[in-house]
């Protein structure tokens, strides 16, 4: 413990350090947002329906997305589903018909 009185912990949302007061780490509901240790594989969760609203809007602005003031959990999902496939970080990102310089595969004519 520092001079502050506050211990160094791991935000489990987001796996970043930080310095939080020890009984955080003990509490029933702020325990899940800290943890004593590295979180592993942080950097890898997505939202899920078991996400809070205000989780999702932080996992979001973190990423850079966008949503919609009015969304509701549901939409927020979708909107964050989307980006994941258009950056192809997700189960159903697309499949690029052209090579990185243009050209397209030998079984398709250009356009």
């Amino acid at each position: 413990m520092s001079m502050d009185g506050k211990v160094a912990a791991f935000s489990t949302r987001t796996g970043r350090a930080t310095r939080v007061p020890p009984h955080y780490l003990d509490h029933p509901v702020l325990s899940e947002q800290y943890s004593a240790e590295p979180v592993v594989g942080t950097e890898d969760q997505r939202p899920t329906t078991s996400w809070n609203n205000d989780r999702i809007r932080d996992w979001a602005d973190e990423h850079g997305i966008e949503l919609p003031e009015d969304a509701t959990k549901a939409q927020m999902l979708d909107v964050v589903d989307d980006f994941r496939s258009w950056a192809g970080d997700g189960p159903s990102a697309p499949t690029s018909t052209t090579d990185p310089a243009g050209t397209p595969p030998t079984d398709q004519t250009p356009a």
